[in-house]
């Protein structure tokens, strides 16, 4: 991965590419359905407000996310994630959300594209 937010905080990436990026290791799941996955090429975020403009997200690789993997776990947290004329090419995940993955929560974004993105 490129780059990791967490907690109670509020983050702006603006203008920036995450070309090549790789999922990290998470682990989910308890006792006998523990398992390891591959999450956020990009970005991985966890609790907190992420804002995107003008990204580009090239080439990243995860099994979940791999453009960004954003997780909202703490039930005291609302985070939003805003979106806002940022491009996806050619991101691949091997489960699900080639571009991006928000566990959980709602989103909102404006005009953004996403091309040749595979789950």
């Amino acid at each position: 991965r490129i780059a990791q937010v967490s907690g109670d905080s509020s983050v702006i990436f603006a203008d920036i590419s995450f070309v090549n990026g790789e999922g990290s290791e998470e682990t989910f799941g308890e006792g006998p359905d523990l398992e390891t996955r591959h999450v956020g090429g990009g970005i991985w975020a966890r609790n907190c407000d992420l804002s995107l403009s003008g990204c580009h997200f090239d080439d990243c690789v995860a099994d979940f996310g791999a453009g960004v993997y954003l997780s909202i776990d703490d039930p005291d947290r609302n985070p939003t994630i805003q979106i806002f004329d940022c491009q996806f090419n050619n991101c691949r995940a091997e489960t699900d959300g080639g571009g991006l993955v928000i566990d959980q929560r709602t989103a909102s974004s404006s005009p953004s594209t996403m091309r040749k993105e595979r789950s």
